[in-house]
C-alpha cells in the first residue's frame, strides 16, 4: 500500500516503541554494569536487550510495577550475560588488530583528495578504504553484529582501517537482493520496474567505539564509489543500494540519512527464540521454535541510488510503500 511521504526522521520516529525506549532509559545503569562485566559497549547490549524483549507478553511489558521491571530487564539481562560470555574475547581480539585503542575521543574525518585522514586539533591519524579480508568480515558478522550470523551470499566486504592495520575500524557488507518486496516496493514508489538484480543490499554494518564521527557515513560514500568504479563497463550492473533500518532496537538512522539514503519502504519484523528466550534470526530460524509475544512495530527501508539517473528517480519520492504480512513471507 503507498502512503504519503511524511518526511524521513518523522517516518522512522513514528516505527519506535515508546515503552521499550522507556525501559532501556530508565533501566540503563543495569544494562551499563553488565556491559562493563562483559566488556563491551553499553549501546550494544541495550540493542541486545531490546531484541529479546518481544519474547514476553504485552502484560509482562506493559502493566508492570517498577519492582517487575526492574525484574524482567534482569531477567533479560541474565539471558545475554551467559549468551554473551565470548564475545569480550572476539571484541578484544578485533580491537587489537584494528588500532581503535590509539585513537583519542572526538575525531572528525577528513577526505581531500581521497587521501581520508581523522584528526582534532591536536593529532591526525592515516585512514584507507578498502576490501575486508573473508575471513574477518564473517568473523565480524558471526561474533559482533547484533544479529551473530553472517550472510553467506555476502558480495563486498568493505572497511575502513588505520594504517597499517589490517582489521577493519568499521564495516559494511553488501549482498545481492534476494527479496522479491524489496524490489517490488521500491518499483511502487518511483513508478518504474526495478527487478531484484538490479539492486544491491547493504546487509551489515559495525563499527568500534569510539568511532569518529561521520565515519560510518564515509565508509558508506566510499563503498558506493567503489561499487560504480567495479561495475563502470557493465551497463546492467544494479542501479540501487538499499537497506534495513529498525528503530524499534534504538537506531535513529542518522548514519544512513547523513550518507543519502531516503526511506522507501516499511515492511513487518519477526522476532523468533529459542527455548531459552534468545533470539534467531530468519535465515537461521530453520525451525520456528518460539514466535514473539510482544506486538513490534515496523522497519524501514532505505534506498541509495548507484546511478545519475537513479538519483532522481530517488528525489521524486513522493509515496513510500508498506509491505503486507503476505508480501512479507513470500520473500
Amino acid at each position: 500500500m503507498l502512503n504519503n511521504y511524511i518526511g524521513a526522521k518523522p517516518l522512522i520516529n513514528s516505527l519506535r516503541d515508546s515503552r521499550v525506549d522507556y525501559l532501556t532509559s530508565t533501566y540503563a545503569s543495569d544494562i551499563d554494569t553488565v556491559a562493563r562485566v562483559l566488556g563491551i559497549d553499553p549501546s550494544y547490549l541495550s540493542v541486545q536487550v531490546r531484541i529479546i524483549l518481544p519474547f514476553y507478553s504485552y502484560n509482562q511489558i506493559h502493566l508492570m510495577s517498577p519492582t517487575s521491571e526492574i525484574y524482567l530487564i534482569r531477567e533479560v539481562l541474565a539471558k545475554l550475560r551467559k549468551s554473551l560470555e565470548s564475545f569480550e574475547t572476539k571484541y578484544l581480539h578485533h580491537r587489537l588488530n584494528n588500532g581503535i585503542d590509539k585513537l583519542p575521543a572526538d575525531l572528525h574525518v577528513f577526505d581531500k583528495a581521497d587521501i581520508l585522514i581523522v584528526r582534532n586539533n591536536e593529532v591526525s591519524y592515516g585512514i584507507r578504504f578498502g576490501l575486508v579480508d573473508e575471513s574477518i568480515g564473517f568473523d565480524i558478522q558471526d561474533s559482533l553484529h547484533y544479529i551473530h550470523k553472517r550472510r553467506k551470499d555476502t558480495k563486498f566486504h568493505f572497511g575502513l582501517f588505520l594504517e597499517d592495520y589490517n582489521y577493519p575500524i568499521c564495516y559494511c557488507s553488501i549482498s545481492k537482493c534476494d527479496r522479491k518486496y524489496q524490489a517490488n516496493s521500491l518499483s511502487k514508489v518511483i513508478s518504474e520496474d526495478i527487478p531484484p538484480d538490479n539492486i544491491y543490499v547493504m546487509t551489515r554494518s559495525f563499527g568500534f567505539s569510539p568511532l569518529p564521527h561521520n565515519m560510518m557515513s564515509k565508509l558508506f560514500d566510499k563503498a558506493v564509489k567503489y561499487i560504480m568504479n567495479y561495475h563502470r563497463h557493465d551497463s546492467k550492473y544494479p542501479k540501487y543500494l538499499v537497506t534495513a533500518l529498525n528503530p524499534f532496537l534504538g537506531f535513529n538512522g542518522g548514519i544512513f540519512l547523513g550518507s543519502s539514503f531516503t526511506p522507501y519502504a516499511t515492511s513487518p519484523m519477526e522476532y523468533r527464540y529459542n527455548q531459552k528466550g534468545l533470539y534467531l534470526n530468519r535465515r537461521s530460524a530453520v525451525e520456528i521454535i518460539i514466535n514473539q509475544s510482544y506486538p513490534t512495530p515496523p522497519i524501514a527501508w532505505l534506498a541509495r541510488p548507484l546511478t545519475s539517473k537513479a538519483g532522481k528517480k530517488i528525489e521524486q519520492i513522493k509515496y513510500y510503500y508498506s509491505i503486507d504480512k503476505n508480501e512479507y513471507k513470500e520473500g
